[in-house]
């Protein structure tokens, strides 16, 4: 049935929908109004299904009756589900604002599970199970740990809810999703400096770029059904089942002709592929697919690798690895680790947070998360290492499009002090996840195979959830595994240790995540090329790529991206010596010229700022921002690192105003004398006891206020306590909590954009922020 007919089919059940914006509605609604209709803002194509009276409950509440949740209205459409409260002072908006999401939207595509509560006990997966005529609530589990929790007024209004989410939720084809109905006019085509690497220029220039001149770039687009050995039928078929990447880049030493029939002998077609070479040294960096069969395949497979041989400067031997024989989590194994993982985002209750929190540390360490990120990270250092030494690396996998995609990722990041970029990191997730076809619908589960799916048993208990996501996944077990929240982890870990040396946040990187699930781009959606070419001739689709920023997000928003603490350390010339070019050196006298062979096509990479990470499992982190920051209960009220991050962004506006104010000779803008500390405040700095024993007083207060059951929790106290906090600063420093930017900020929004939009101004040589330096405060 069709995707629109479906649409109707449920919005005549229910009465005309006439979308208006709920922004101008009346502040204080009564439930009881049911004629009073709150219509979600739709974007263009979107279309409203069904809707529905219901509370929202916070993930760690019980959900009893009415009490304790929101009321409010609960939508279905298209693209997301979306509840509106009836009280719009609830429907507070979080600092990072996404213009196609308010704060309780979340995208179709992240829907991962959907539970129906029948009798306030029975809990049944959906859509496995059969949607009961009487849903007392559903809860719904997102891809990026996202929990909701949704009771309705009558159990009949569940049942709708809960029929539209299980149809449109899970889609079995591409073309089902809202990028195909979104009918905005894309204004302004992307341009920027990130290299999409979609044409041979992209190519050719990253191969200048690592001074790589044994490698050419190849284009697929001209192969002819004859030159490959697979059946002659049509040349559509011929071309999907033949998975070459659009462009390629080979040895020049080998032939096209070959190197595409001897292709056809790897699984997915993935011979032998350049992606990096590491400047200094000469060593490559080269992707490669198993053969089909060993026996028939041999021969072929060291003819690849002679010739990838003899693309190295000195000819030195191959270290060739194997990624399934290394000590490396398989797919299956990234799926469960991540399934364990949020079963500790998710807890249905406060009772089983209790529960949890009290041995935490026992049950991260059985996930096995951090144990994959520690092994990918130890890996990928190894590897650097063999580059570094001046030896050509070979890794092969299975297809050369899953785990080969986060090692030789990360390991450019650690040698390539430009994929440390902003731009830099998105040209190498183009190039290494996008260009060379990671199959992203199926990893990320963008779209739902019904077979190989097993019925899931009622009365299931929260703490079985893993298995039940298992069983109930929009592919089989071994296909969805989000490889790219690994990969993002692992970067997060760098950042974390090396902070000087990455231009973009935290922020940034749970940004990739959370759009990862956004249909409306094409950057993540797709398995291959093939795929996203067909859609746009056979749908008329669209491509935006999601790295076009100012599509989601305004300039206060996009400045969180950005790292106050990176050292802006200059690059070597971005343009190198053309190839085949000579360098002539000229004397002072001019009348001496000699010529330096040594110099031509040399890499612009610099042989002094690699990376040696720490990778045991003690000296990694919990990504907390990007995990547990819709559980409001473990929120940091004033405190966490957004706050120390917030005071970095201070100091570097102020370094700013004052550099500019110097430039210039207008002092009007100059930093306000409250941020910065006074002489007068230098004299009534406490020393480290009297800190102490302020500290110990405190705490011994608040013991006695806990026995008492007395702890004023009210809005004012809150704001006394803001009040409290901005003064004794002495800094003028906003207040925010340990997810900000993804929690609510209630402070001075002016004040706190004015910090943001010039923390990101360009400092001068010798005003870079030392992260050691600001954060003491001087004698």
């Amino acid at each position: 049935m069709n995707n629109l007919n479906l649409f109707s089919m449920l919005s005549s059940n229910q009465q005309k929908f006439t979308f208006t914006s709920y922004v101008n509605c009346t502040k204080s609604v009564n439930v009881e109004q049911s004629a009073l209709i709150f219509d979600p803002k739709l974007l263009p194509g979107e279309i409203g299904t069904v809707s529905a009276d219901a509370f929202m409950f916070p993930p760690t509440a019980k959900i009893t009756e009415e009490q304790g949740g929101i009321p409010g209205k609960l939508f279905v459409t298209n693209f997301k589900l979306s509840f509106i409260p009836y009280d719009v002072v609830d429907e507070q908006i979080s600092y990072q604002y996404n213009r196609f999401l308010r704060r309780n939207d979340v995208t179709l595509s992240n829907i991962d599970v959907i539970y129906q509560i029948v009798d306030k006990k029975k809990k049944k997966i959906l859509p496995q199970q059969k949607v009961n005529s009487k849903i007392d609530a559903i809860y719904v589990i997102c891809k990026n740990f996202r929990f909701l929790k949704f009771s309705f007024k009558t159990k009949d209004q569940g049942t709708l809810i809960a029929s539209a989410l299980a149809r449109f939720a899970f889609p079995s084809r591409h073309d089902l999703s809202f990028a195909f109905y979104y009918n905005d006019i894309y204004c302004s085509p992307f341009k920027s400096d990130v290299s999409m690497f979609n044409t041979k220029n992209d190519w050719i220039s990253e191969l200048k770029r690592c001074g790589a001149s044994e490698w050419k770039v190849v284009s697929s687009e001209c192969l002819e059904p004859t030159s490959m050995k697979v059946s002659s039928r049509t040349s559509q078929i011929i071309n999907k089942s033949y998975t070459l990447p659009k462009f390629c880049v080979i040895p020049k030493c080998f032939n096209e002709k070959e190197f595409f029939i001897s292709a056809s002998s790897f699984c997915d077609s993935r011979s032998a592929f350049w992606v990096y070479s590491y400047g200094p040294t000469g060593a490559s960096l080269v992707r490669m697919g198993e053969l089909k069969s060993y026996r028939e395949g041999r021969t072929i497979e060291n003819v690849t690798l002679e010739k990838v041989r003899n693309c190295d400067p000195e000819r030195k031997s191959l270290e060739f690895k194997n990624l399934s024989e290394q000590l490396l989590p398989t797919n299956y194994d990234v799926r469960q680790s991540y399934l364990k993982l949020r079963e500790l985002c998710v807890p249905e209750n406060f009772r089983e947070f209790l529960l949890q929190d009290s041995k935490y540390y026992s049950l991260i360490d059985k996930s096995g998360w951090l144990k994959c990120v520690s092994a990918c990270l130890e890996f990928s250092l190894k590897m650097s290492e063999i580059l570094r030494a001046g030896t050509t690396v070979v890794l092969q996998e299975s297809n050369g499009r899953e785990m080969c995609c986060v090692i030789s990722s990360i390991i450019q990041i650690l040698l390539d002090p430009y994929f440390r970029t902003l731009n830099g990191f998105q040209s190498l997730i183009q190039k290494e996840w996008v260009a060379l076809e990671h199959p992203f619908s199926d990893r990320l589960g963008h779209t739902w195979k019904q077979e190989n799916t097993a019925s899931t048993s009622s009365n299931v208990s929260n703490n079985l959830i893993v298995n039940n996501l298992i069983s109930s996944s929009s592919t089989t077990a071994d296909e969805e595994s989000p490889l790219l929240l690994l990969f993002l982890d692992c970067i997060w870990q760098l950042v974390q240790q090396f902070p000087e040396e990455f231009e973009f946040s935290q922020t940034y990187l749970t940004t990739i995540w959370d759009s990862a699930f956004m249909p409306i781009f094409d950057t993540f959606q797709f398995n291959c090329e093939y795929d996203r070419q067909s859609m746009v001739v056979e749908k008329k689709l669209i491509l935006r790529p999601i790295w076009d920023w100012d599509e989601q997000f305004d300039e206060k928003d996009k400045t969180f991206f950005y790292n106050p603490l990176y050292s802006k350390k200059p690059f070597a010339n971005k343009n190198p010596i053309p190839r085949n070019a000579m360098l002539v050196v000229f004397t002072n006298n001019g009348n001496n010229i000699t010529r330096d062979i040594h110099n031509i096509n040399r890499s612009t990479i610099p042989n002094n700022r690699y990376l040696e990470p720490l990778f045991g499992v003690s000296d990694l982190q919990i990504w907390q921002q990007c995990y547990y920051r819709w559980i409001p209960i473990v929120e940091i009220e004033h405190g966490g690192y957004p706050q120390i991050d917030l005071l970095h962004r201070l100091i570097a506006t102020n370094i700013s105003k004052l550099q500019r104010a110097l430039e210039t000779g207008e002092f009007n803008d100059l930093p306000s004398c409250k941020n910065f500390l006074s002489r007068k405040n230098k004299t009534h700095i406490a020393t480290n006891e009297e800190i102490f024993q302020k500290n110990e007083n405190e705490a011994l207060n608040t013991n006695e206020i806990e026995k008492d059951d007395s702890i004023d929790n009210s809005e004012g106290s809150n704001n006394k306590k803001s009040a409290v906090a901005d003064d004794e600063s002495g800094l003028g420093l906003p207040i925010v909590n340990s997810f900000f930017p993804f929690s609510i900020y209630s402070g001075n929004s002016s004040e706190l954009s004015d910090i943001l939009m010039h923390s990101n101004e360009p400092l001068g040589d010798d005003s870079t922020v030392d992260r050691l330096m600001i954060t003491q405060i001087p004698d």
